[in-house]
């Protein structure tokens, strides 16, 4: 990888270094992004555990709110989109839940759940199960019963003579389902709302960006944390991998003659864009949890803040600015010094042994040995290699890279051999 690296730095095509590695279009930015993912799977054990207290504050707050149950928008969130810009009078209420015990009419302890006045019955349940799980640490299921919404007979099924004709949509006076419901939102000012945007962007920008800061107020200390915890060094010492991966980018710059300090920022920013905002926007990739859409444009503004942190540029917000950005607009100049002080705290530290380096890939590789289809790996690199095969296999091209002169003999061999094993049992 590392070879694969060089010759994509010196390519002629990359005349511009602060353009380099941004995209995952060649084989060795994918090898990368996937390599610095297993060797970081270790070290996002330690920062998930930031992250889940950030995705738990953040469902909680916004439960502590009116939440439209057919809009999805809520009174307390992050998202400009996500709000709840008329929200009705409610208040707080303490429930003492009692689920049934047995078959002879026992009943559990009281389970105190918060609610609303303003909660349907549906957000009521799902309070009381989250409640539940909270409390007992595993979920809640009925024994018996399920909730069917349309039934195939009920007391309004047709019969003629004895039989009963099965009901259908028609039956239901609903062919298309067109009915409208709402909660709190009027679907019809609400749809008057999104004609008029520029009276909207008024009103949430200038009377509604209070409730977004409160919320992000609520969560800062959690956000704080977690991005401390990416850009941080514990005991003064950082991931191996990222320590190596550093210190390479920090020798080809020497190597290439590049004195601009900010090429290699830049260099060493794509790595937190490649694999930390992922994480950041996809939290269901690591835990088992349900990102809802509201919840991921929560997410979305915090990832934005997070690359707003390893950005060079000074960007001047004004009235027009998306809240998205005034809302971090305070906190990103000190997280930017951060990770500047991250980058070259790193870099001051002594380099890593290769023969320490060497035995945490073993490990690591121990660790995901049965995790991986070294099969479908290989075949997925035939491809790639069949797509340019007449481009590789032109033997002046060969001799001019400098390849082995048995390589186009190599390269012939393995595409029999794939041949031969697709023509057998690969699709």
């Amino acid at each position: 990888m590392e070879v694969l690296l060089k010759d994509l730095m010196h390519q002629k095509s990359n005349a511009q270094p602060k353009l380099l590695l941004r995209r995952t279009e060649s084989t060795v930015e994918k090898l990368l992004t996937n390599w610095m993912s297993i060797c970081l799977y270790g070290f996002l054990r330690s920062v998930g555990q930031h992250l889940f207290f950030l995705v738990s504050a953040l469902m909680q707050q916004i439960a502590k709110g009116p939440v439209d149950c057919v809009t999805g928008k809520a009174l307390y969130t992050l998202s400009e989109d996500w709000l709840l810009w008329e929200a009705q009078n409610f208040s707080s209420l303490k429930l003492k839940v009692l689920f049934a015990v047995g078959s002879s009419g026992e009943v559990s302890e009281p389970l105190d759940v918060d609610a609303l006045t303003c909660d349907t019955v549906e957000q009521l349940k799902e309070k009381i199960l989250t409640s539940f799980k909270a409390k007992f640490g595993f979920p809640y299921y009925e024994k018996e019963g399920t909730f069917i919404p349309l039934q195939e007979v009920d007391a309004s099924s047709e019969v003629i003579g004895e039989v009963t004709m099965l009901n259908t949509l028609t039956h239901y006076k609903d062919e298309n389902f067109s009915g409208k419901y709402f909660h709190l939102i009027n679907p019809d000012v609400d749809e008057d709302q999104s004609k008029n945007p520029e009276r909207k962007k008024l009103k949430v920008k200038e009377v509604h960006l209070t409730k977004l800061l409160s919320t992000k107020v609520a969560v800062h200390s959690f956000v704080a944390n977690l991005f401390r915890s990416i850009w941080g060094v514990s005991h003064g010492r950082p991931p191996p991998a990222i320590k190596y991966y550093f210190d390479f980018l920090d020798a080809q710059a020497d190597s290439m003659k590049i004195t601009d300090p900010d090429v290699l920022h830049i260099w060493k920013t794509n790595l937190p864009l490649r694999f930390w905002v992922n994480i950041l926007k996809n939290p269901q990739f690591v835990f088992d949890l349900e990102k809802t859409p509201h919840l991921d444009g929560c997410l979305s503004v915090i990832a934005q803040a997070f690359m707003d942190s390893f950005s060079l540029s000074e960007t001047q917000l004004g009235k027009g600015a998306p809240t998205n950005k005034l809302l971090y607009a305070r906190d990103i100049p000190t997280f930017k010094q951060e990770v500047k002080s991250y980058y070259k705290l790193i870099r001051d530290l002594p380099p890593g042994q290769d023969a320490d380096f060497k035995t945490f890939l073993r490990e690591e590789s121990k660790k995901h040995e049965n995790e991986f289809c070294e099969a479908a790996a290989l075949k997925e690199l035939y491809k790639y290699v069949q797509q340019y095969f007449k481009e590789l296999q032109i033997k002046e091209k060969l001799e001019q890279n400098g390849a082995p002169a048995e390589l186009t003999e190599q390269l012939h061999h393995v595409k029999e051999a794939f041949d031969g094993l697709k023509s057998c049992s690969w699709n």
